[in-house]
């Protein structure tokens, strides 16, 4: 939200009353030397931090401390129309609703081309190259987001592409990856990590932002530390698939692992005995003239 509607106000203009808004305390006009709302974000209410529990914010004091952005909370009736930070709040909710439609391609994209890239994948085979490229287009897809002015939906989608081969290449390839007895260990494993991952994450996003207050571009050089992450596993996955594999990985057709390195052991004589005795069958006919 921050990149294309809700972008950082410059240091003189993030507060109403002060800076480039001096003498003016509600923000009534834009001084010129101040970027509008929107894309960039409203002024800060010029009001003091013991107004947090304040009802009739008309009689709340404007000297410092002054409320930051994490102490306005526009789903509080107080803030959301309180005279002082109904304009914040409205341009706020503005902004997310602007937010909302992009942000949406990205999960409608994986679920249009996840089938046609599993339908790919089981074609060309190159999962583990696969799986090396769609890290390298998540790390590109974030630099475009943190880095770039181009058009939102350029890297949402680009990301959403490479999600979405990167679960039909890898996620199949568990079974074959293990011998068959472990393969719902395997899942539920794979499926810890990604849930581990999902829980973790978040709680970086949270810190980094109660100690900047900003989210771009640093949040998007948290994700692209992350894509270079999975861009070396997958290349060590790479590397071991080809050294110690083959490249069982590679090819269209993956058999399970354990059919590729089992030894065939020669039956004993027990094995080779016949569990039933065959009945003997008396011949008839010119058979049995014969």
């Amino acid at each position: 939200m921050e990149r294309d509607y809700y972008k950082a106000l410059p240091t003189e203009c993030k507060r109403c009353g002060l800076g480039a808004y001096a003498g003016d305390n509600n923000c009534s006009s834009l001084p010129p030397a101040c970027p509008p709302s929107p894309p960039f974000a409203h002024p800060l209410p010029l009001l003091s931090l013991s107004c947090m529990e304040a009802t009739d914010q008309a009689s709340c004091r404007q000297i410092p401390p002054y409320v930051s952005a994490v102490d306005i909370n526009c789903d509080s009736d107080v803030w959301k129309h309180g005279p002082s930070t109904q304009a914040y709040c409205a341009a706020k909710y503005s902004a997310e609703q602007a937010a909302a439609g992009p942000l949406s391609v990205g999960p409608f994209a994986i679920a249009v081309s996840a089938p046609l890239f599993g339908y790919l994948v089981d074609k060309v085979g190159y999962r583990t190259f696969i799986a090396l490229g769609s890290m390298a287009a998540c790390l590109l897809a974030q630099t475009l987001l943190g880095f770039t002015s181009v058009s939102l939906y350029v890297p949402v989608v680009l990301q959403a592409a490479a999600l979405s081969i990167f679960s039909a290449a890898m996620w199949p390839a568990l079974s074959c990856c293990v011998e068959p007895h472990h393969v719902g260990t395997a899942y539920g494993v794979a499926s810890a990590f990604l849930n581990v991952g999902l829980a973790i994450v978040p709680m970086f996003v949270v810190v980094e932002y109660s100690i900047l207050h900003v989210y771009q571009p640093y949040l998007n050089v948290l994700f692209m530390g992350l894509a270079l992450l999975g861009m070396g596993l997958a290349a060590m996955l790479v590397y071991v698939d080809f050294t110690k594999h083959c490249g069982h990985l590679h090819g269209r057709d993956m058999a399970p692992l354990a059919s590729m390195t089992a030894v065939p052991t020669p039956l004993d004589a027990t094995e080779r005995q016949e569990l039933l005795d065959r009945p003997h069958i008396q011949s008839y006919g010119t058979q049995a003239a014969s």
